[in-house]
């Protein structure tokens, strides 16, 4: 008489271990490919919002400048007078005239230049300043249009003081 034994035979195990492989396997590439669109998604919402702050930070200044002041230069250079009586430029790439990948402002009284957004996280690819009205001789407002990474962020800004 023999005695029942209890657990699972070979062949059990050889059929279920390679369908437990293949289930891992599948698990472990949705689990990849889930972290990576979420990488991706947070990338592209970090360039996003700098280009978002970069526009609202030039709306800022362009809402308070002095009544008459816009000047766009080639829809590639915008130059004002603040509200606090120094002239702003901002454009893509320093004073030099050498073209890079950064939005630069510039405090043309004080000889003051900053780079507005972090070229190594987010370089710009375009950046345009078009005159409102269009057929204006003094523009009154601007819109602006700036591109990084693909991502385009625009608005139109008047100005407050007209």
């Amino acid at each position: 008489m023999r005695k029942e034994e209890k657990g699972f035979t070979l062949i059990e195990l050889l059929v279920a271990l390679p369908l437990l492989t293949l289930i891992l396997a599948c698990s472990v590439a949705a689990f990849y490919v889930v972290t990576h669109n979420s990488i991706n998604g947070i990338i592209q919402n970090n360039v996003q919002e700098e280009a978002r702050w970069a526009v609202d930070m030039m709306a800022r200044e362009i809402r308070c400048s002095q009544k008459g002041s816009l000047e766009i230069n080639n829809n590639k250079q915008l130059n004002f007078i603040n509200d606090a009586g120094k002239e702003i430029t901002y454009s893509l790439g320093d004073s030099s005239g050498s073209f890079t990948q950064t939005l630069y402002r510039k405090i043309v009284t004080d000889s003051i230049e900053n780079p507005v957004n972090d070229q190594t996280k987010a370089p710009v690819s375009n950046l345009q300043f078009i005159p409102l009205p269009i057929d204006a001789p003094k523009p009154k407002g601007v819109k602006i249009v700036l591109t990084i990474d693909n991502q385009i962020v625009q608005t139109n800004v008047w100005q407050l003081n007209i």
